[in-house]
């Protein structure tokens, strides 16, 4: 999914806080992760078509455990007993690596 898309900006726009703002957003099979000063939301293709699972989104808190599988193909995003699992690209390991550690530094307070 385009991150620069029209329907990623309109399914995060929909869902921001009135002083909450879009740091970055990584590209992933079929969705978009858009990390926020607050928290991560995960816009799957077709949000407007799923309003239970189209958008999700975790608190930047110690409450989230997010990692990636060990071939680096998928991404995994927990809270609690709900999770997310994401299909990666080769392409975009690298910004899905930087903003896993950029939610881990900000949620755990890790360097």
């Amino acid at each position: 999914m385009d991150p620069e898309s029209e329907a990623v900006r309109t399914a995060v726009a929909a869902v921001l806080g009135p002083a909450e703002r879009v740091d970055r957003v990584v590209p992933a099979v079929g969705c978009a992760l858009v990390l926020t000063d607050l928290r991560l939301i995960l816009v799957r293709s077709g949000a407007a078509y799923r309003p239970r699972t189209g958008i999700r989104d975790w608190s930047l808190d110690r409450e989230i455990r997010i990692r990636m599988t060990p071939g680096r193909d998928r991404l995994i995003i927990e809270r609690g007993n709900v999770s997310a699992s994401v299909f990666l690209t080769r392409q975009h390991v690298e910004a899905t690596i930087d903003l896993v550690m950029e939610v881990r530094r900000r949620s755990y307070g890790e360097s």
